[in-house]
């Protein structure tokens, strides 16, 4: 299977699961006083549909991009998870609930469930890359890196590959700060977390990549790393060896 990570015989699948910020008619009297929380973080990853985009059109390779409010409903949550709903959805009653996963959650989970099991018919493996941004500080806590590549550090191959996008990096930006692993475990509840418990045997490869949002706001640095993670990402695709 290591051999799959070539990019010239393991598909890629590249997609942001809090692209947007959508919200149904039927359901924005729910998040009457929310405020700024709708148009902030909590409710999608600012830059990261760009992000996304940018990497997809690098690599040539098909992106999905989930368009409602993460408020809504977590598609990046398992559906067993009590995090599927926030604190507005969440006291729905269960009709309510079931209407909105319906709509919002289970298209979207299938659609790229389907784009995976496709991509992995001619036994080549797929390559799937999930686009997050995390905001610069939570619960006061500031966080310390610039771009974090998640993985499962029991997957030589997710190993392999974070350790050598990161080795490129580097070489190009050594005052970048990236973790592995960070903000966030790689193996925490997660889309990637999900397909790799179902598909890993049938050749399925998930790293999440996350970047400070503290980037957007400066337009010509942001759009410089754009430019730098698709570019690499695509090299280090091509490079991986057996």
């Amino acid at each position: 299977m290591a051999a799959c990570l070539n990019k010239r015989s393991r598909q890629v699948l590249v997609t942001c699961e809090h692209a947007g910020t959508l919200v149904p008619k039927a359901y924005r009297t729910a998040f009457h006083g929310a405020g700024n929380v709708v148009r902030g973080h909590r409710n999608h990853d600012i830059g990261a549909a760009d992000l996304a985009k940018a990497i997809g059109a690098a690599c040539g390779c098909p992106v999905r991009l989930h368009p409602y409010a993460r408020l809504l409903a977590d598609v990046n949550r398992s559906p067993d998870s009590r995090m599927v709903f926030s604190d507005w959805t969440r006291p729905f009653p269960p009709s309510r609930k079931k209407a909105l996963l319906e709509l919002v959650y289970v298209p979207y989970r299938r659609r790229v469930e389907d784009a995976v099991k496709k991509r992995m018919k001619n036994g080549q493996g797929i390559l799937h890359l999930s686009v997050h941004t995390f905001t610069p500080v939570l619960d006061g806590k500031k966080r310390i890196a610039d771009v974090g590549l998640l993985y499962d550090p029991s997957c030589f191959l997710e190993k392999g590959f974070c350790r050598d996008w990161r080795k490129r990096l580097l070489a190009e930006h050594p005052q970048l700060r990236v973790h592995r692993n960070y903000p966030y475990r790689g193996v925490s509840d997660g889309l990637v977390a999900f397909f790799r418990k179902r598909f890993a045997e049938s050749g399925y490869v998930g790293i999440e990549l996350e970047v400070n949002q503290a980037w957007v706001s400066r337009r010509r640095d942001w759009d410089s790393l754009k430019r730098l993670l698709a570019r690499t990402f695509f090299e280090t695709l091509g490079r991986a060896k057996d």
